[in-house]
């Protein structure tokens, strides 16, 4: 008898597919969906201590860097040709038509944000990688489980030549920015 799952293959979906699924209405609109990899992920409830940080870093961003950068919140990043994930904050180059006709692709985006709680083991067995391979130049991981912010740069492969943990008292600068430091403190969640 044969191996089922060597009978069946699963089909990915491309990123316009997607987009066409979503116009048709295929999609509950109350669920959080990402296109990860040709694969439908749905991804789990925001709590209240991922907003709040969201919150936070969102505030500093569009403070200190929204007159050089477009700063998004939790709206998809396309890359191409099989995946649209929701990063919690992209800074991306400012664009004269404001992105209203597409998503940031890799070469417009200077950072990501992903912070991580409950999605911390996605974000780095499987997001952090599918960044580096799209050549996305930086990732910062906020890390609310170990109260750390993560720093990838050098998009190398699979993952980032260059990896940093930076911590509470310290500061971090986007590698797009480095004359704007931020206060790790000013990022995380309130001791």
């Amino acid at each position: 008898m044969s191996d089922m799952a060597s009978v069946y293959e699963r089909h990915r979906i491309s990123v316009d597919e997607y987009h066409r699924m979503g116009e048709a209405g295929v999609f509950d609109p109350n669920l959080r969906i990402e296109l990860i990899e040709g694969e439908l992920i749905e991804m789990p409830p925001i709590y209240p201590p991922h907003a709040s940080t969201v919150d936070r870093i969102t505030y500093q961003f569009v403070t200190r860097l929204g007159a050089r950068a477009r700063v998004r919140c939790q709206h998809p990043a396309t890359l191409p040709p099989n995946s649209e994930p929701h990063p919690d904050l992209v800074v991306a180059r400012r664009d004269s038509r404001d992105y209203c006709d597409h998503h940031p692709a890799p070469d417009e985006i200077l950072l990501a944000v992903e912070v991580s709680d409950s999605t911390l083991r996605l974000d780095r067995k499987i997001k952090i990688p599918l960044y580096a391979r799209s050549g996305i130049a930086e990732i910062w991981l906020v890390n609310l489980i170990d109260d750390e912010i993560v720093s990838h740069q050098e998009p190398a492969g699979a993952w980032y030549g260059s990896v940093r943990t930076y911590r509470r008292s310290e500061s971090i600068s986007p590698l797009a920015c480095p004359d704007s430091a931020f206060a790790v403190d000013d990022l995380l969640p309130p001791q």
